[in-house]
């Protein structure tokens, strides 16, 4: 059995997933890395990285059925918003508050992703807020002869009636919180360096490469992608429609209906 075809048998996937799922944590990064850039350049307002936490944001995202299981997402789970269905497109979209934004039609803060298509739910700036609206979903999904939950074995272990799980993934974020922080004041170069050597975009390459699923060649073609499919979502984003002033008011207050 080949390199291959054995993590194919531990893990439940196939070469194709695994590829998929290194493209999807590169995407993730090149579309925090590349909104740090244009906040930098004053192209946008803030943004909330996710730099880091790739891995443990795709691979959970990954056992879940988009359009089927509900998901409440936070402002740094953009590799979620990814692996569930939103495109770079949409992402930036919303990072600069275009009126087609899907999340929001550029109504919210960036990062407060949303898609009703893909039952992501939007959630508010404070976090934590988001677990009860995902535990009165869960209810709610219970009641109706069927429970979501975040991973595979969770997912199995709730429709199977075993109750709920808690699941923890212990993550570094590898830059400051926004846009707007300097962590210099709270943590060291030499544990942010020591960190991001454990960076989780490389360290599963390594893994891919290891086996045999991924190559320099690979490797090149899948940055290359990533890096246009980026460029063509900003380029889109920023030359789209920013929303109309008097649309700021819509669906603040009831409209009065006319006999």
């Amino acid at each position: 059995m080949t390199a291959i075809k054995e993590a194919a048998r531990t893990f439940g996937l196939t070469e194709t997933q695994l590829l998929d799922i290194h493209h999807k944590m590169l995407l993730s990064r090149a579309l925090s890395v590349r909104q740090r850039v244009l906040q930098r350049m004053g192209r946008g307002p803030m943004t909330f990285s996710g730099e880091g936490h790739e891995a443990a944001q795709v691979g959970s995202a990954y056992a879940l059925r988009p359009g089927v299981d509900w998901v409440f997402a936070y402002y740094r789970d953009v590799a979620v918003a990814v692996t569930i269905g939103m495109t770079a497109r949409d992402i930036l979209m919303g990072f600069f508050a275009r009126a087609d934004d899907i999340s929001s039609g550029g109504r919210n803060m960036p990062s407060h992703f949303s898609n009703p298509k893909l039952r992501i739910v939007s959630g508010s700036a404070p976090i934590g807020t988001q677990l009860p609206h995902a535990a009165g979903a869960a209810l709610a999904s219970k009641l109706r002869l069927a429970v979501y939950s975040a991973m595979l074995k969770a997912v199995e272990r709730a429709r199977d009636g075993e109750g709920p799980t808690l699941i923890e993934a212990k993550t570094y974020r590898l830059v400051p919180h926004s846009s707007d922080d300097d962590d210099r004041r709270y943590r060291t170069r030499e544990e942010v360096e020591e960190w991001s050597a454990r960076d989780p975009i490389s360290a599963f390459a390594r893994q891919l490469k290891e086996i045999g699923a991924l190559d320099d060649k690979r490797e090149k073609e899948l940055n290359d992608r990533v890096n246009q499919e980026v460029d063509e979502a900003t380029e889109y984003a920023e030359k789209a429609a920013t929303p109309e002033p008097a649309s700021a008011l819509r669906h603040v207050f009831v409209e009065e209906r006319k006999s």
